[in-house]
Order: structure tokens, then sequence, then C-alpha cells
């Protein structure tokens, strides 16, 4: 009896530090405000990825659980006039109120930006920050990354796309020559970090190798972009939505050409990972 006495006053001595070390970490866990992932887009203003003639994104964002205010509305700092719907869809595999993870909950806002022919103010501007309006009636200014707006009519370009494939973290794309031409410098229009998480290649070499390269008219060639395995929580949880930028040198002068991208929207969150990228991003 005395050894069972003694178990027993163990087990709750373990299970009150347990609960002691829950309470903790559940109030050191807390947010005070929404956390927004970081998204790097680069965002086409004559033509989307399913030929419609508006864009639509989703950007995520971390809460805690008994948060339940929901998003009226979405703007960019110093363009009022123009007006983002946005929508917390719900489909098979979350519901407006998120994805949860222990403390934390995983929202989706997807905006759907006005038709190309009210956004031409936007072509060349970068945007790191979104105004949120919630259900509340509160606003908040959310770092949400980097989106860069560029113009690129597809079918009057020096080079055309031929086909691809996009197939476990790799791009391939081939390219038709319409003109004489040599490739330039490869560049990214979004943070360092972004160009050191995707590889490019051209024609089976490194881009860098590639520069010089003359094509004729008629010529193919082809590029591959890879997805280096992330070995840091930012990169792993980052949602990437990026066209390189060639430079061409043309008989008209350089030009510069968006290649097709990557997209990438990692989803494989846990708890412990959210915390840590909640720290790492505050910090950053």
């Amino acid at each position: 009896m005395p050894i069972n006495h003694q178990l027993f006053k163990g087990i709750l001595f373990l299970t009150g530090i347990l609960m002691i070390l829950g309470y903790v970490l559940s109030l050191h866990s807390r947010l005070d405000e929404p956390v927004f992932l970081e998204h790097v887009y680069d965002l086409n203003l004559v033509s989307s990825p399913q030929g419609e003639d508006r864009l639509e994104m989703d950007v995520l964002y971390i809460t805690n659980v008994e948060d339940r205010r929901t998003v009226k509305e979405v703007s960019l700092p110093g363009y009022p006039e123009i007006y983002i719907q946005a929508l917390q869809p719900e489909d098979g595999y979350e519901n407006s109120s998120g994805q949860y993870y222990g403390r934390y909950v995983v929202r989706r806002i997807r905006m759907e930006l006005p038709p190309f022919e009210e956004l031409g103010q936007l072509s060349g501007e970068q945007i790191s920050e979104l105004d949120i309006h919630l259900s509340d009636d509160s606003v908040m200014r959310a770092d949400i990354g980097l989106l860069s707006f560029y113009e690129q009519v597809n079918d009057q370009q020096p080079l055309r796309y031929y086909g691809g494939f996009y197939i476990s973290r790799e791009a391939d794309s081939h390219y038709r020559a319409e003109e004489s031409l040599t490739l330039g410098e490869l560049t990214f229009s979004g943070p360092k970090a972004v160009e050191e998480q995707v590889g490019v290649s051209v024609e089976e070499r490194p881009a860098a190798e590639a520069r010089g390269l003359t094509l004729g008219e008629g010529d193919i060639f082809s590029t591959k972009k890879k997805l280096e395995e992330p070995s840091e929580i930012l990169d792993a949880y980052r949602q990437l939505r990026i066209s390189p930028e060639l430079m061409l040198e043309t008989a008209e002068g350089e030009q510069v050409f968006r290649l097709y991208g990557i997209d990438h929207a990692p989803s494989n969150f846990t708890f412990f990972g959210l915390y840590r990228y909640i720290r790492e991003r505050k910090e950053g």
C-alpha cells in the first residue's frame, strides 16, 4: 500500500507539473494579433494563369483558436480606390474557420482584384503590406511578404512558351525564339532568400553560365526550376508564385522577359512549426 500511495502522489505531482507547463506555454504562445505568412508573388496584370480577366490570389494567416473574427475586406495602402473582394472559402479540406493546430488556427483569404484595365497604375509596383478589415470593425496593417506587379503580353514576346510540366518541386518549361536573340542575366524580383530557395538552370547548365547564349529564329531552349529542400522554417512555410526575369538582347535592344514560374503553397503545418515560424517571422 505505501508503494501504491507514493506512486499515486508521484503521478499527481507529474500531472501538476505538466498542467503548469501547459498553462505557461499557452500564455507564451498566445498572439496579440494575427501573423501573416510570407507570400512572394509575381503578378501579371495582363493575363492570369487561368486565362481570366482578373487576378485571384490566396493569403494565409495564423491566429489564436478563440479568434472568431473574419475578414470583411482587404485594401492596398496608398490605393484606396482599388476594391478587393475578400472571401474565406469553404472546401473539402478546410472551412472558413480554418485548420487547427493546437493553440493556433491557419486561415485563408481568397482575394479577387478588379479587372486588369483598372489596375494599370500598379504596373512596376511592389507592395509588402495590406490593410485587413475585420468583422469587429478593426483594421490591421499586415506584413504579407512581397507582391510584385508587372505587365507582359505573352503572345507579343521574342520568346514564346512551347510547353512544359511541373512535378515534385520541379518545373520544366520550353520556349521558341521568335527572332534572333541573346540570353542575358536572370534575376528575381523577390528577396535574396527566394533566389537561394529556387534553383534555375538553362539548357542543363546554371543560369549564370547560360548568359550570352545566342538563339536563332525557331530555336527551342528549355529552363528548369527546382525548389531546394528547406532547412529553415521561414523557407518551409513561404508561399511562392514567382516568375524570374530573363534579360534578352534583341535587334530592338534589351528587353525583360518573365519566364513561366513556379507556384508553391506549402501546408504541412504543425503547432511547434507554427510557434517557431511566428517567433522567427517577428524577429525578421
